[in-house]
């Protein structure tokens, strides 16, 4: 079996059609999984980081579109979870490794949400790359302090404090929409 239920559908994993993803799906879904397994010190989501990575890139003065693929870059993980880095070389889905199911969901996922004039190019991609890793020494800063081992990524210049992102998942959830439509309609600052 390669399906999950979602919502009242099935979702194929290893066929999945863009038709079968909306932001309505994976809003609710991605402020619900919880980064590192839950193993930080106060709750942090996927939801938490997509924005935290977008806001990152709004920092650097990023282009809109690359902006936008931050805040989208794990929007795949509504469907396949938050799997840490070291299981994903080693797991398999319906008999296919999982970076490869992984890496073709979330080309769809972004087919679904990003429009044609805002698809990320290859230095997009790049610079959400690097800021996704950025924000994951930032978080293991924030949320890790007990961390014994030194992580090798780039320590970023990022003047945030965690605490600034703690309000209502509501609020987290109207939050990433609202950007979302103000990158995709060209809104203010967008």
């Amino acid at each position: 079996m390669s399906w999950i239920q979602v919502g009242p559908h099935h979702f194929d994993l290893l066929n999945p059609r863009p038709s079968q993803i909306s932001l309505d799906q994976i809003i609710p879904s991605i402020f619900r999984i919880p980064r590192f397994l839950g193993h930080t010190s106060r709750p942090w989501t996927v939801g938490d980081h997509s924005i935290a990575v977008a806001k990152y890139l709004e920092h650097i003065n990023a282009p809109a579109s690359t902006i936008l693929l931050g805040l989208l870059h794990d929007a795949h993980e509504a469907f396949i979870g938050d799997i840490p880095s070291p299981l994903k070389g080693i797991m398999e889905v319906g008999g296919k490794p999982f970076k490869e199911v992984e890496a073709k969901l979330q080309y769809i996922t972004e087919s679904a949400l990003i429009p044609i004039e805002l698809y990320p190019t290859s230095s997009d991609r790049e610079q959400v790359a690097h800021a996704d890793l950025c924000m994951l020494e930032w978080e293991r800063r924030e949320f890790l302090p007990l961390c014994e081992t030194p992580w090798a990524y780039p320590a970023p210049s990022f003047p945030f404090r965690a605490s600034e992102f703690f309000t209502s998942h509501t609020h987290n959830h109207l939050h990433f929409r609202f950007r979302y439509t103000q990158l995709i309609q060209g809104g203010p600052n967008a």
